[in-house]
C-alpha cells in the first residue's frame, strides 16, 4: 500500500511541475514567479498524500475479532394480581380485587437475592387497598373501584422505605352469588318500607275515624255534615246509619232514639210511597226515609229510588214526558226476568191509571210488542 502511494505522489509531482513550466513559458513569468510555481507544484502532492492517508480505526484491532454481545433486556418491575379477596364493611361479603402492581426499588441491586421488592410492593398495594374496601359496603363496589384507581395511581414508598409501589388496571367486583343476594335484600327492604308506610297510614286513618269521627253519634253527624254542607236533607236521612256505624265502632248497642227514623213505628210501612216532592237523587246507597224495624229500607222504596237515581243522572227531571215510558220499559224488563213484584210497584208509582191507554204495537194479552217482534208478558 505504501509503494502505490509513493508512485502516485511522484506522478502527481511531475504533472504539477510540467503544468507550472507550461504556464510560465506561456505567461512569461518573472524569475520570482518561477520559484512560487515550483513551491506550489511540490505542495500539491503533499496535500493529496495527507488526504488519502488511511485513518486509525475506531475499534482497536485487538477488539475487532470479538463477536457483538446482546444487550441484556431491561427488567420490568411489575406483577399482575387477579381476584384477591379483600374484606368489605359487611361480614361474609368480600370484594375481588385485580390490578397490575408496579414498583421501583431504592437501594438493593436488581440481582440482590436477599430482598424481594415485588413481594414488598404487592403487600404495600394490598394494604392501601384494604383501608378503602374495609369501609365500603358491598353494594358500592363500582364506586370503590374508582376510589382505588385514584388512591393507587401514585408511586408511594412502603413503611420500610424499600420500594415505591403503585397499581394500574384496577378492577373491583363482587361474587355473582353475593351480588344477587344484595339485589334481593334491597328489593325486600323497599317492599318493607312501602308496607310500613301503608300500615302507618292505615293506623292514622283508623285512629282518626275511631277516636274522632265515630267517637259518638254527634261527632259522626258533624263530620258527615262537613262533607255534605250543601245537602242538609241527606245528612238528616243518614243519621240512623251514622248511629249504627258509631255503635258498631264502639261495640255498643244502638240507642233507642236512633233505631228508627222520626215519625215511624216499629212495624214496617209496606204501603209507603215515594215522595214526589223529594229532590231527585236524594236517595243514596245506605239509607232512605221509611226504615223498617231491622234498620233497612222498605222494599217499595228500593226500586223507586233506583229509578229516580237513574232519571236524575240521565237528566230526566220530574215532569219530563219520557219518564213514564222509560219506567214502563224498566217494569217490563223486571217482569220478564221474574221480579214481578218490583215491576208492579214501579208501574203503580209511575202509571197509577189501572187502565192505561193502549199503545201502538200493544199485545191484547197484556204484553207490548217490541219492534224486534219479542212479546214481554206483564206480571199480574
Amino acid at each position: 500500500m505504501n509503494g502505490s502511494r509513493t508512485t502516485v505522489a511522484v506522478f502527481v509531482t511531475a504533472i504539477c511541475a510540467l503544468v507550472a513550466v507550461i504556464c510560465g513559458l506561456l505567461a512569461h513569468f518573472a524569475p520570482w514567479t518561477w520559484g512560487a510555481a515550483g513551491v506550489t507544484a511540490l505542495l500539491v502532492p503533499v496535500v493529496i498524500l495527507r488526504l488519502t492517508a488511511p485513518r486509525a480505526a475506531l475499534i482497536p484491532p485487538d477488539r475487532q475479532l470479538c463477536p457483538d454481545l446482546p444487550i441484556p433486556p431491561q427488567e420490568k418491575w411489575e406483577r399482575r394480581l387477579v381476584d384477591v379477596r379483600l374484606a368489605s364493611a359487611w361480614d361474609d361479603y368480600a370484594f375481588l380485587f385485580s390490578a397490575t402492581v408496579q414498583w421501583r426499588p431504592f437501594d438493593a441491586a436488581p440481582d440482590d437475592r436477599s430482598v424481594n421488592p415485588g413481594g414488598i410492593a404487592v403487600g404495600e398495594v394490598l394494604a392501601r387497598a384494604q383501608l378503602i374496601t374495609a369501609a365500603t359496603e358491598p353494594g358500592d363496589y363500582a364506586l370503590a373501584q374508582h376510589q382505588l384507581d385514584a388512591a393507587l395511581a401514585r408511586m408511594e414508598p412502603d413503611a420500610a422505605g424499600s420500594v415505591d409501589a403503585m397499581a394500574t388496571d384496577v378492577v373491583l367486583r363482587l361474587v355473582d352469588a353475593d351480588r344477587q343476594r344484595l339485589e334481593s335484600l334491597a328489593d325486600v327492604r323497599k317492599k318493607e318500607a312501602v308496607w310500613e308506610h301503608r300500615r302507618k297510614y292505615e293506623l292514622n286513618q283508623r285512629a282518626y275515624l275511631g277516636g274522632d269521627v265515630l267517637k259518638d253519634t254527634g261527632s259522626a253527624v258533624v263530620w258527615w255534615l262537613a262533607r255534605n254542607e250543601d245537602r242538609i236533607e241527606k245528612v238528616v236521612d243518614d243519621i240512623g246509619l251514622l248511629a249504627h256505624l258509631t255503635a258498631a265502632a264502639n261495640n255498643e248497642d244502638v240507642p233507642e232514639r236512633f233505631r228508627h227514623p222520626a215519625g215511624q213505628s216499629d212495624t214496617p210501612d209496606t204501603s209507603a210511597r215515594w215522595d214526589p216532592a223529594a229532590p231527585p237523587g236524594s236517595h243514596n246507597g245506605f239509607s232512605l226515609p221509611g226504615w223498617a224495624a231491622d234498620g233497612f229500607r222498605g222494599a217499595a222504596r228500593d226500586e223507586i229510588g233506583a229509578v229516580e237515581d237513574l232519571f236524575a243522572s240521565s237528566g230526566f227531571e220530574p215532569g219530563h214526558p219520557s219518564r213514564p215510558l222509560i219506567a214502563r220499559q224498566i217494569a217490563q224488563a223486571l217482569a220478564t226476568s221474574g221480579n214481578a213484584a218490583a215491576a208492579a210497584r214501579i208501574r203503580e208509582y209511575y202509571d197509577p191509571d189501572p187502565e192505561p191507554k193502549s199503545e201502538p204495537g200493544a199485545d191484547p194479552a197484556g204484553g207490548t210488542q217490541a219492534e224486534s217482534g219479542t212479546t214481554y208478558e206483564e206480571a199480574p
